[in-house]
């Protein structure tokens, strides 16, 4: 077949190649991307294991920031409560220092109150399953 009878012809066949190998291209880019993209998740993920279980040493320093860490997690608790309650409402308080020394969980404790209190306010809460 001669193709120089045929320009429009040979001009669409030129046109699908090439759009063929730029699909094919970027495939391959996507591809590449993709398993970078994986490999980074897939870091990130340990150090944030290795995190978790990582225990930070009781130090005179780490103790004081802490607390100072806690004395600022009350105050904003009372603050949020405060504006989901309004003026007449309910006191919501939670003693965190309850003698037991488990913060974790006081913490988990407090976060399943302040979830009824928000939800009590009408909030809807996004719980992933």
């Amino acid at each position: 077949m001669d193709l120089k009878k045929y320009p429009a012809l040979t001009a669409v066949v030129g046109l699908l190649s090439l759009a063929c190998l730029g699909g094919i291209g970027l495939t391959v880019w996507q591809g590449l991307k993709y398993s970078s993209n994986k490999s980074s998740l897939t870091n990130a993920d340990g150090k944030l294991q290795r995190l978790l279980r990582s225990d930070v040493a009781p130090t005179e320093e780490n103790v004081k920031a802490a607390e100072a860490n806690l004395a600022s997690m009350q105050a904003y608790e009372q603050r949020l409560f405060a504006e989901l309650q309004g003026e007449g409402g309910k006191n919501f308080n939670v003693d965190f220092k309850d003698g037991t020394g488990d913060l974790k969980a006081i913490l988990q404790e407090s976060s399943t109150k302040l979830t009824k209190a928000i939800e009590t306010a009408g909030v809807r809460i996004y719980k992933p399953r």
